[in-house]
């Protein structure tokens, strides 16, 4: 994993799996297991994930090489590891939760909550964002697992609904971001294809 500068201490992405104690164990694997994806945890793939390990979801499809637009194996990991976690970095404080949970058949299904507070600076193509904004993104996760490791997630997050916060509920602020998308997710494109670390928004 590359080396990256870790959020503050009042924040608590990466650490969703410590506030997560009435949760099922395969719940709280999964949650453990991405907390250290996220904070690059060295043998993290190892550790948690099969060697056959898929990724998908919308953001995936936009940056994939794979005819199915997943993101696979290692670099699976190091994508989102790169993603959420300068994406992260582009706020003073953000909390991270899982609100809820189900198991069964070796699979968990999870929504995962992120509350974003202190901007710094411009994101995700909305300019001028006041210093008191409070956003919020919620996202929807199926991890699957296969002899005690996950080999399999799809994902996907409420975009809309969080840039309509970033942008203080401005409908057009907000097309206009999502518009940007597509460039950026190019850049992220290339970056992929050609193996260094992700642009961030």
């Amino acid at each position: 994993m590359n080396d990256e500068k870790s959020l503050e201490e009042n924040s608590s992405v990466g650490k969703a799996s410590e506030k997560a104690k009435d949760a099922g164990s395969l719940t709280r694997f999964v949650l453990e297991a991405w907390d250290h994806a996220y904070s690059g945890t060295p043998n993290v793939f190892e550790d948690y994930f099969t060697p056959d390990f898929k990724m998908l979801g919308p953001e995936t499809k936009m940056v994939s090489q794979e005819p199915d637009g997943s993101l696979r194996g290692k670099a699976a990991i190091q994508s989102y590891h790169d993603m959420n976690h300068g994406d992260a970095q582009m706020w003073g404080k953000v909390e991270a939760e899982c609100v809820f949970s189900l198991e069964a058949d070796n699979t968990t299904v999870r929504i995962m909550r992120w509350t974003s507070s202190e901007p710094r600076g411009n994101y995700a193509g909305v300019e001028n964002i006041p210093p008191d904004r409070v956003v919020t993104i919620n996202g929807v996760f199926i991890d699957k697992l296969r002899d005690g490791k996950i080999y399999k997630m799809w994902f996907t997050y409420d975009t809309l609904n969080f840039l309509l916060d970033i942008a203080g509920g401005d409908h057009k602020k907000a097309a206009d971001a999502l518009a940007k998308m597509g460039e950026m997710m190019e850049m992220m494109k290339k970056a992929q294809a050609e193996g260094k670390p992700l642009p961030m928004p």
